[in-house]
């Protein structure tokens, strides 16, 4: 039997607009932030139903399906040096069914999930997808988990330096595209040096910033903050006018002390003791957000 050698392309690929992904390390690392950010871009758009996609997230399980289908071909058939093709067209099915979720066509969709999971197939799958990774400083993060989730101490810094370990190692990856799979962007920068930042994003994810009204950042709102929330007893997602003092980085180490009734598990974790706990879960995770 001879090997029929014929090269499968995507043509929609090559002229539809590139969605781009926005993954954070966990929850509470600021994706709805920039997300939001990145869609007053007037070449983006929200889609229309996934408010939180995880598409990325499932990718091990389209990864699975490519092992156990080409675990089945013989060798001779030649069809197992297709597998590249069959991840390729398999994501493409991915990035159609965003296209079609887009409330604008032919505009880029802007997608946000809180996690990492799944990133390491990102470049095979969604080649023709742009990806941001947000981190965000070890401690703010266990501190805002726990008032806003009411997750424990130890899950959320295990959560925390889990993620920011895998996404350390696959940063060192070598790429055979010469581009980095992905932008990693601290969630420090994105509040601080706010234009700096977005500028650098919109290079990487090949927006143009003439478009973009910089201007207009000053009055942008708050959403989902665990200390910002306009009055409200809970945390949401409604717009929040910008407290004057308004600082959501740093403030764990500097100005709190965790809850020291048992309730996390971890009695009298102080701001010390918790960046600590922090840097034992994780041996990278400075790189990304420390």
């Amino acid at each position: 039997m001879t090997a029929v050698s014929k090269t499968w392309a995507n043509p929609r690929a090559e002229t539809a607009p590139r969605s781009i992904l926005v993954v954070g390390l966990t929850q509470r690392v600021g994706t709805n932030y920039l997300g939001r950010l990145l869609n007053t871009h007037p070449d983006c758009t929200k889609p229309q139903t996934l408010y939180e996609d995880f598409l990325i997230s499932g990718l091990p399980h389209l990864e699975g399906f490519v092992g156990t289908v080409a675990s089945k071909w013989h060798e001779e058939w030649g069809a197992r040096q297709k597998t590249p093709e069959l991840r390729r067209l398999l994501g493409a099915a991915v990035s159609d069914f965003i296209r079609h979720d887009a409330r604008n066509a032919g505009k880029r969709t802007v997608l946000k999930t809180p996690s990492v999971k799944g990133l390491e197939y990102a470049a095979e799958f969604l080649a023709d997808c742009d990806v941001v990774v947000l981190s965000r400083f070890g401690p703010d993060v266990v501190q805002s988990a726990m008032t806003s989730f009411g997750w424990s101490f130890e899950s959320a810094c295990k959560r925390w330096g889990e993620a920011a370990n895998y996404v350390a190692d696959l940063a060192q990856q070598p790429q055979q595209s010469g581009r980095p799979a992905f932008l990693v962007v601290k969630y420090e920068d994105l509040v601080r040096e706010t234009e700096e930042t977005l500028r650098a994003v919109f290079e990487f994810v090949d927006l143009d910033p003439a478009s973009f009204d910089f201007d207009g950042l000053g009055d942008f709102p708050v959403y989902g903050s665990s200390t910002a929330r306009g009055g409200k007893e809970k945390v949401h997602w409604q717009p929040v006018a910008k407290p004057k003092d308004f600082n959501p980085s740093g403030a764990a180490p500097t100005g709190r002390r965790m809850p020291s009734d048992g309730s996390t598990g971890s009695p009298g974790a102080s701001p010390d003791g918790l960046a600590m706990t922090c840097r034992t879960a994780t041996r990278t995770g400075h790189c990304l957000a420390w």
